[in-house]
């Protein structure tokens, strides 16, 4: 459940400042709709087509990681290493 939750996170983050689509005049698409009640139309945007672009790198990382990581156990305790790894505060340096 938690990772279905992440994914729709990411998918909401990677599409939800799209731009609106442009016709080949460069001017912007609009869509006229028919409000559902009393008929009255509204003028929306269309918006460029979703991006999954997001799906394709997870892909190539959980590829890397399963031939990295041979076992599960052996990946989850490299990913709890890789948490739990905190960078040097920088007045320290």
């Amino acid at each position: 459940m938690k990772s279905l939750l992440c994914l729709a996170a990411l998918h909401f983050n990677e599409n939800s400042s799209r731009a609106p689509d442009v016709a080949n005049e460069r001017k912007a698409h609009y869509i006229s709709s028919p409000k559902a009640r009393k008929g009255n139309p509204v003028i929306n945007h269309v918006k460029v087509k979703h991006n999954y672009d997001y799906a394709q790198n997870l892909m190539e990382e959980v590829i890397i990681r399963r031939k990295l990581y041979l076992t599960y156990s052996t990946a989850h305790e490299a990913r709890t290493n890789e948490m739990n790894h905190t960078p040097p505060v920088v007045s320290a340096s």
